[in-house]
């Protein structure tokens, strides 16, 4: 896996666990979420920033560019002397993660949010590493391929999330769960939470095109269904 893959998922785990462990020091709420938000916050006006920019927009992709996907670089022209953006940069999943980490600590309870956070910041990482290891043996498809054979399309598609990652995020979720919830949420509960989790990090959110970041969309998901299943429990 490359550099730029390894800095990512680095990204993905180490500050999740920072944060888990801080909570139990600062609370959530009301400290712990303005914190989160004012972060958040920051790093959404360096995306406002970069994108008008260029000067600051190089600056930061010298700091910053081994975490950003092809999409997020946007891209600079030179119209007659000066430079105009020809691709704006999207969101870098760095905010949709910071998003997700502050929506929940507002809106769950405080394992909920732990959990959720937990979740978005284990399963990724294993879903990559898992689904790299059985690509590099050729022994996995992404979805879209997968879709493809389906519909007789006959491409085959080598970027993406793959068939064998996204169970790895699931079995992960799985796992995740019982750190804050050992006994009260049943097996069925946590089986329905993983298959949650991996349809919102493969199916959901690449193979069906929508655009909603799974980075802000597995915490919230996973929290609302913590919350329901335990109290149906």
């Amino acid at each position: 896996m490359s550099e730029y893959h390894h800095s990512r998922r680095i990204f993905h785990l180490l500050p999740g666990l920072l944060i888990i462990a801080i909570s139990y020091v600062i609370p959530t709420y009301p400290l712990g979420f303005i914190l989160l938000g004012l972060v958040t916050s920051a790093v959404h006006y360096m995306h406002i920033k970069r994108s008008n920019d260029r000067q600051f927009d190089i600056w930061y992709i010298q700091k910053y560019g081994q975490l950003l996907r092809g999409e997020e670089l946007g891209e600079w022209i030179l119209v007659e002397g000066e430079y105009r953006r020809k691709k704006y940069p999207i969101h870098s999943g760095a905010f949709y993660w910071l998003l997700g980490t502050t929506l929940s600590s507002i809106i769950f309870s405080l394992d909920v949010a732990r959990t959720a956070l937990l979740v978005l910041s284990v399963s990724d990482p294993f879903a990559a590493y898992v689904g790299v290891w059985f690509s590099n043996r050729n022994c996995n498809i992404t979805w879209v391929g997968l879709r493809n054979v389906f519909t007789r399309n006959g491409r085959a598609v080598p970027i993406g999330p793959t068939v064998a990652g996204s169970l790895a995020c699931g079995l992960a979720t799985y796992l995740c769960t019982f750190a804050y919830f050992p006994k009260t949420l049943s097996t069925p509960s946590r089986l329905s939470i993983s298959v949650a989790t991996l349809v919102t990090e493969a199916v959901a959110g690449r193979l069906m095109r929508l655009s909603v970041d799974d980075n802000l969309m597995i915490p919230l998901v996973v929290g609302l269904l913590i919350t329901y299943l335990e109290e149906d429990e």
